[in-house]
This record gives structure tokens, sequence and C-alpha cells, in this order.
């Protein structure tokens, strides 16, 4: 009896701590998130102001004669900004849809690990279902740490 009161009460801490390693997970996904959004924004406002810039030289065109080197140096270098900038946001939201399909996994993960602490199955029926599901894991934030660092 004291064998299987130590082995559930192991099984317990040991899912306990699964869990708040993946609350933590996900909290610093979810900070990621915001700073990718804010970065997004950043770059959605630079945007707009390079577009305010191109509108102003075309104005300025318009009311003066500039020089066309002068012109198309100018150009140039808003259509390169302009690329730069979307090729950006472009990595940025694919980022985001990453990270977002990242936390759904997690927290289905999370949920099937609760939803078996409270499910009435045999006590080596639990230990392999959680054995299995921390494999998963494991395996997917060793996947996702390599992701990171490349």
């Amino acid at each position: 009896m004291k064998k299987i009161l130590s082995g559930a009460m192991i099984l317990f801490v040991f899912t306990g701590c699964t869990l708040m390693e993946m609350k933590r997970q996900n909290e610093e996904m979810q900070a990621s998130n915001a700073q990718k959004e804010s970065q997004l924004a950043e770059l959605q406002q630079e945007r707009k102001q390079l577009e305010e810039k191109q509108r102003h030289l075309v104005k300025l065109l318009e009311t003066r004669r500039v020089p066309l080197n002068e012109l198309k140096k100018e150009l140039g270098a808003l259509i390169y900004q302009n690329r730069r900038l979307m090729a950006m946001e472009n990595c940025q939201g694919q980022e985001k849809t990453r990270l977002k399909m990242e936390i759904v996994k997690l927290e289905s993960q999370k949920k099937e690990l609760a939803h078996l602490e409270n499910q009435a199955m045999s006590a080596s029926a639990k230990e392999q279902k959680i054995a299995q599901l921390t494999e998963e894991i494991r395996a997917y934030l060793d996947m996702g740490l390599e992701h990171k660092y490349r």
C-alpha cells in the first residue's frame, strides 16, 4: 500500500512539475509574441512614415524641379527600405503563426495531462500515458530549442 501511495505521490509531483514547466514556457512564448507584435507595429509605423516621405517627394517634384538623379536616388532608397520592411513583416508574421501553433499544442497537452489526473484509470495506464506525453513534450521542446538557436 505504501508503494502504491509513494508511486501515486511521485506521479502527481512529476505531473505538477511538468505542468509548471509548460506554464512557464507558455508564458515565455506569450511574452515573445507580445514583443514580436510590438516590433511589427513599429515596422508598420516606419512603413507609414516612408510612404508619407514618398508622397512628400512626389509633391516636391510637382512644385519645383529637382534634379532627376537626386529623385532617383531617394526613390531607390525608399523602395529598398519598403522591401526590407515588407520582408521583416512577413518573417514576423510567420514567426507569430508558428508561436501561436506551439502555444495551442502545449495547452492541449497540458489539458490532457490534467485530464489524466482526474480520470479513473489504473495507475500503470496513467504512468504509461504520462510517460508517453512527457516524451512527446520533451521531443517537442527539444525541437523548439533547436529551431530557436539556429
